[in-house]
């Protein structure tokens, strides 16, 4: 638990040049043992902000949150490549609570403000295999018919798998 006069002197912290905010954030993160949010300015402080505090403690996770590239009342959607980069970082966040390592998520305030399905949502749509590691067909069918891959004879486009035998072609 942080005591009154530590907080009013991380608000002290806000008038310091960049990067040692961020090395004061860090010491933070670790400290309180809990996910933070580190709100930047804009997208590219935000990525020079993840770059800076993975290599200043290695230790802390630091969870890169991009902002939709489209308006939320725009006719065109926002990109898949953005999309897939949001929920690959929502489902690592919603997977820290297992880990020792302290994570910080960094986005801007438009990447923070948008509304999320609850966390378990994306720990239940994600899963990692490791090289080595053995599961059953059946668990890996059944695991992307969930997350809304379609079965198929002939892998032809995205979001499209196919079992043949020992193999699985997926897209």
């Amino acid at each position: 638990m942080l005591r009154l006069e530590e907080l009013r002197n991380l608000q002290e912290v806000g008038e310091s040049p960049f990067g040692a905010d961020l090395l004061a954030f860090s010491r933070l993160s670790r400290r309180i043992e809990r996910t933070c949010v580190y709100v930047a300015r804009d997208e590219r402080i935000a990525n020079v902000a993840k770059e800076f505090l993975s290599f200043c403690d290695p230790k802390i996770e630091a969870i890169l949150l991009p902002a939709w590239d489209s308006l939320p009342y725009d006719r065109i959607s926002p990109s898949p490549s953005l999309a897939a980069r949001r929920c690959r970082t929502l489902a690592s966040l919603a997977n820290a609570k297992g880990r020792n390592s302290p994570t910080v998520l960094i986005g801007t305030a438009s990447a923070i403000v948008q509304r999320l399905p609850p966390l378990d949502v994306f720990s239940k749509a994600s899963s990692v295999i490791e090289t080595g590691d053995s599961i059953s067909r059946d668990d890996v069918t059944e695991f992307l018919v969930f997350n809304g891959y379609s079965r198929v004879s002939t892998v032809r486009d995205k979001g499209e798998f196919a079992v043949r035998g020992g193999i699985l072609d997926l897209y």
